[in-house]
């Protein structure tokens, strides 16, 4: 199967992509079981839905890795790669991995995440969000970043309301918002 991985790895068309799967899967399926960590890990920075989702059902096939190995294979922040993927299998392996065995994300991993177009992802990033000190985990800027964004806003308008009081919410936190050009930054800081 080392040549049609190598043709995975490089073939720049989706259809070349789909056709290797195709090959792999149908003709080397047993010859799968031997691939290497290393390998999945270059097959995910090929950055297209059709290999990430042959990756997921290689991580799900072979019996060798274990998700509780990966960090120990080398495979933790690949498959975390993998919440960006195009591929919906993948986006939801992997944001089911990460609710498992990845619930230390940093922050700004999060609030990028907390506005993923993938629900899943979305799903995972508010509950590591919601799990933490909103005051000393998060902060209030993290926060002020989050009520800019499309699927955070509510979250970070929540978040505010309940856990800072005026004496946080400065008069200068309130100028940065009210001068903001997304109307729901403003309304937020106008009301």
């Amino acid at each position: 199967p080392r040549p049609v991985l190598g043709l995975l790895e490089r073939a720049g068309s989706e259809q070349v992509r789909q056709f290797a799967v195709r090959a792999l899967k149908g003709d080397f399926r047993a010859n799968l079981r031997e691939v290497e960590a290393p390998w999945v890990a270059r097959l995910i920075a090929v950055d297209s839905a059709t290999v990430d989702d042959f990756v997921v059902w290689l991580l799900q096939n072979v019996p060798k890795f274990e998700q509780g190995r990966f960090r120990e294979l080398g495979l933790h922040e690949p498959v975390l790669r993998l919440l960006d993927s195009k591929g919906s299998d993948a986006v939801k392996y992997a944001a089911a991995y990460a609710r498992t065995h990845a619930r230390d994300l940093e922050l700004e991993r999060l609030l990028r995440l907390a506005n993923s177009r993938a629900d899943d992802v979305r799903k995972l990033a508010f509950d590591l969000l919601g799990d933490r000190d909103p005051r000393k985990d998060i902060g209030l800027d993290a926060w002020g970043q989050l009520l800019g964004t499309q699927y955070g806003h509510d979250l970070a308008a929540s978040a505010l309301r309940k856990h800072f009081s005026a004496r946080e919410l400065t008069p200068a936190w309130f100028v940065d918002r009210l001068l903001d050009e997304r109307s729901k930054v403003f309304d937020f800081a106008s009301d």
